[in-house]
């Protein structure tokens, strides 16, 4: 009987989903840095632009949105927002750019600058904090910068699963 590797492949990168949600929701696991916890999930909905379609990248984009809001306590915006920018970078890598680190870390740094910027804007900004003249630079834009790191490693796991490990040996 054989197994479909495809299959194989996304229940690994499910597996690697839960991982994820685990150690970004879970108090003190990860430490934060210059006062903000990188968005794991985010990073790793980028991660899937590059090894996989549109369709697949944006599926996978919205379950990443819909865990990061569900640990969270949001509404919906991470899931809309991710969902939208997988499927935009996704396309873009596979029919005008070449798929490969560089190009996902350009489109990277747009994508995590708009989807955490715009959440600021959208529920922070209009709720007129006091100090939401430090709250940005203080919190968002660290938070904004370690999400950005965490694409290379998270890219450079799911290439190896997808093109060493569940590589469909025809």
């Amino acid at each position: 009987m054989a197994i479909d590797r495809g299959l194989l492949r996304y229940v690994a990168y499910t597996t690697e989903l839960l991982l994820l949600a685990a150690a970004q929701s879970t108090p003190e696991l990860i430490p934060q840095t210059l006062g903000a916890k990188p968005l794991l999930l985010v990073s790793a909905a980028l991660s899937f632009c590059a090894v996989e379609n549109a369709t697949a990248s944006m599926i996978l984009g919205a379950v990443c949105g819909a865990a990061t809001d569900l640990a969270g306590g949001g509404i919906g915006y991470y899931a809309l927002a991710l969902t939208l920018t997988c499927f935009f970078i996704s396309s873009m890598l596979g029919s005008r750019f070449r798929a490969n680190l560089f190009s996902l870390m350009l489109f990277s740094s747009a994508a995590v600058a708009a989807v955490v910027g715009g959440y600021f804007l959208l529920f922070r900004l209009p709720f007129g904090a006091d100090c939401l003249g430090a709250l940005f630079p203080s919190r968002y834009l660290p938070r904004m910068a370690l999400t950005y790191l965490c694409v290379p490693p998270l890219y450079g796991f799911n290439y190896y699963l997808k093109n060493f490990i569940f590589k469909n040996r025809g």
